[in-house]
């Protein structure tokens, strides 16, 4: 690979030294890298990686890097957005879009493939953009993403800019590509891109827009009555594939082309559709947000694009080469160009320079420990994703849906993450949610208590509904840390082939493989108060039209006459008859024979059919027993109280757990940049006689300057609950817990 494909952004945030108006200063930089190796691991949320760079340059730990890899050169690449579930965009600026319908916490997301039969804004046959999400919607004003005219954070200076500077400058050499795929039948000026004044027709401008014939036409004006106008001479295809649209300057010339699928590969991009240069073209900068899907007219979105915009990229202050154009044309579309952005959390002194060692921000994920202390008495959860009437007391969620409490946890999560003492938030160790599938079925209870990884994973498993055609739900951490809730396996439509990709297979891996599992949920108990009048000593008192055929687990007794609490020591005394089901008062204080008392007791919930707890399930597969033997496992799942919750949570599991799985390694002497973790991919080499399909992308390896590409492959590793292998600690500690009332 070319050392201008890839780029590693430092990130210094500086609070002590601020700028004039008090503002804390961020600087950014891009740093030489001699060796590189990140890896994402799904699931696991811990994305990491190790990066050589030059002994002489200043980093510290806890700065922040972005390790940005693409198939063209990425050295003016100033944004990059693919709206992988969010507007956020990876070109290392986060220069990120907003949209008054799409709220960045849960939005309407679809997959881009084009040919899926309910996207009716879409033709049928293309699969360039299968498998990779998108914003949509039936409505033109919910396509568009606004991006403010800012550089970075909010009351933030930016070494080299400020708060008020253009995030994308077009003063000089640019270049704008696009994906897009068109509306059936074309009506009117619709634009793709649009950075104008308050008047469209006036004043200085960079648009692209398709026009009601179907051609793609571009102006640029500086505001001095100098404007360059292109049109292309092909029109974009409606039926069959999306459309790539560029847009360049390069000094004074200005250059359009759209390549709509009719020309041939070897001529693609040799001869622009429209060229046309302008000496006395200036500054073509303005101070109005960029919109990508429309214009800004001051106040509103205008002529919004009714089609889809899969992907664009900006670059200022230079242009692709005619090579790269073409790679990133040819290139299968890509879900990242941001592979990584994290914290700094060691340095470490070598020969040839020094390594860093870098953490995700999902790191925080597995590392919190959800208690009342994050989960306090807010009211977070104003803005829900769907619309159940779910209620939430501290960190015990009731009738309410996965996504909702998931959503609940990482705002709450953002709130206790802030940048200092004086509680300023800040904007890199924070999530958002977006969701490609929601699921409305309400859970009877949740006790969020315990390692948020793991919760989440209960949630997902929960979600899907018990013998429904629903799919099992997954979830995936962008590098900019949006968590999209999406269908477990995501069909990208790629088949790796022992030639050019190295494969290997491991043997039957039946570590994670469970066909006979134990589930026993959190006890499920109830408090029932009996209020007697002249209640004598010695009289046994009966408790069971309170509680049934429960045993009790604790008795306190209220003396209404005193006012005062009997305790079983001392001053008070009484006895309890578990299996009789019976309290004695023995003694008490003050004058009389008889009080007036409450007893309060709590019990243990039991099935009344079958006079078990609710609490305890069993699952088996009686067929995977028979092929493959019996693998038994027990777990203590104390987040969940409910007999149903813990039927389908375990039912669900079963199904991911009851087979014995292979896993597959496919080695790449070359970047791969269009697969991601949870996609299903095909595995074959007949060489070796692999033929596997539909298998999950575990975790993937980017090896920099090797060019080398490691993509680890199988069914279970990603899926399903992670506590049937090893989480002990969190086992433990979660036992320990659970036996405690005060969290709830």
């Amino acid at each position: 690979m070319k050392r201008n494909n890839v780029k590693l952004l430092l990130q210094r945030h500086r609070s002590a030294a601020a700028d004039s108006n008090g503002a804390d200063i961020i600087q950014n930089s891009s740093i030489h890298v001699v060796e590189a190796h990140v890896q994402r691991d799904g699931l696991r949320a811990v994305d990491s990686g190790e990066f050589l760079i030059p002994t002489g340059v200043p980093v510290s730990e806890g700065d922040i890097v972005k390790w940005i890899q693409d198939d063209a050169d990425v050295t003016h690449l100033r944004s990059c957005y693919l709206f992988q579930g969010s507007l956020k965009d990876e070109g290392g600026w986060e220069a990120d879009g907003e949209n008054t319908y799409i709220d960045a916490l849960y939005q309407t997301a679809k997959w881009g493939h084009i040919g899926a039969s309910n996207e009716n804004q879409a033709p049928a046959g293309a699969d360039k953009f299968k498998g990779l999400l998108r914003i949509n919607d039936s409505s033109e004003a919910k396509k568009y993403s606004k991006i403010p005219n800012k550089l970075m954070y909010v009351n933030k200076t930016v070494s080299g800019g400020d708060t008020t500077a253009n995030v994308h400058d077009f003063d000089g050499d640019f270049e704008i590509d696009l994906w897009v795929t068109a509306y059936p039948s074309f009506s009117g000026t619709r634009v793709l891109f649009g950075k104008v004044t308050t008047a469209y027709g006036s004043g200085k401008r960079v648009a692209i827009y398709q026009g009601s014939s179907g051609q793609i036409q571009a102006d640029i004006e500086d505001g001095d009555n100098h404007e360059v106008q292109l049109t292309t001479g092909s029109k974009i295809q409606t039926a069959g594939a999306a459309n790539f649209v560029r847009l360049q300057r390069r000094g004074n010339t200005f250059s359009l082309w759209l390549i709509n699928g009719s020309e041939s590969s070897s001529a693609l991009f040799n001869t622009p559709d429209d060229t046309e240069t302008n000496a006395l073209m200036e500054n073509v900068t303005t101070t109005n947000p960029t919109v990508l899907g429309g214009y800004w007219n001051g106040s509103s979105i205008q002529s919004g694009y009714t089609g889809i915009v899969h992907s664009v990229r900006i670059y200022c202050g230079g242009t692709l080469s005619l090579g790269d154009a073409r790679a990133l044309y040819k290139a299968r579309a890509t879900p990242l160009v941001m592979k990584l952005a994290g914290t700094v959390w060691k340095i470490k002194d070598l020969s040839k320079g020094k390594k860093l060692f870098v953490t995700g921000f999902g790191k925080v994920i597995p590392e919190t420990i959800m208690d009342t202390k994050i989960l306090d008495s807010g009211t977070e959860d104003a803005n829900k994703p769907d619309n159940t009437s779910g209620t939430r007391v501290l960190n015990v969620y009731k009738e309410e849906s996965a996504q909702n409490i998931i959503y609940s946890m990482l705002k709450m999560l953002n709130q206790a993450n802030t940048d200092d003492a004086s509680g300023a938030a800040t904007n890199f160790n924070k999530f958002s949610v977006g969701f490609a599938l929601n699921s409305s079925a309400g859970i009877t209870e949740f006790i969020a208590e315990g390692n948020l990884l793991s919760l989440i994973k209960i949630l997902l498993t929960r979600a899907a509904v018990l013998h429904s055609t629903l799919p099992t739900y997954n979830f995936f951490i962008s590098p900019r840390g949006v968590c999209t809730i999406e269908p477990l396996g995501i069909d990208r439509g790629v088949t790796f082939n022992h030639d050019p990709y190295n494969i290997q297979v491991s043997a039957g891996d039946d570590t994670f493989t469970v066909n006979d599992l134990t589930i026993f949920g959190r006890i499920p108990t109830n408090t029932a108060v009996k209020v007697i009048t002249s209640q004598a000593l010695n009289s046994p008192i009966s408790l069971s039209s309170q509680i049934g055929a429960s045993i009790p687990l604790a008795v306190r007794i209220y003396n209404s006459t005193d006012s005062e609490w009997l305790k079983n020591h001392g001053t008070g005394v009484f006895t309890v008859d578990r299996e009789g089901q019976t309290v004695t008062i023995t003694s008490w204080n003050g004058s009389g024979t008889t009080k007036n008392i409450e007893v309060h007791v709590d019990y243990e919930l039991i099935d009344s059919t079958s006079g078990a707890t609710t609490n305890l399930k069993q699952f088996s597969d009686p067929t995977s027993i028979t092929n493959i033997g019996r693998y038994k496992k027990r777990l203590f799942v104390p987040q969940l109280t409910n007999g149903l919750d813990i039927a389908i949570f375990g039912a669900n599991m079963l199904n991911l757990t009851k087979d014995i799985n292979r896993r597959y390694t496919v080695k790449a002497p070359f970047l791969v940049n269009f697969v991601r973790e949870n996609h299903t991919v095909n595995v074959k080499n007949t060489l070796k006689n692999i033929n596997a399909t539909n298998k999950l992308v575990k975790s993937i390896h980017w090896h920099y300057p090797a060019n080398e590409t490691i993509i680890e492959v199988g069914e279970h590793e990603a899926n399903s609950y992670d506590l049937v292998v090893g989480a002990n600690e969190t086992i433990s500690a979660l036992t320990s817990q659970s036996l405690k009332s005060m969290n709830r």
